[in-house]
């Protein structure tokens, strides 16, 4: 699984991409809560379009 983080002035899109199950959620987690911290945007866009399941 892998997450794509993208930022559009005040908005964050984090581009999912693969497969999700217990073992990279945490990561993803992780990776997206830390770009939060860092731009504190308004919007958070979860794209799951290319989550395949």
């Amino acid at each position: 699984m892998a997450v794509t983080l993208e930022t559009e002035q005040e908005t964050l899109i984090a581009v999912l991409n693969g497969e999700i199950d217990h073992h990279c959620a945490k990561g993803m987690r992780s990776a997206i809560d830390e770009k939060i911290e860092s731009c504190q945007p308004d919007v958070l866009i979860l794209d799951f379009g290319g989550v395949t399941f």
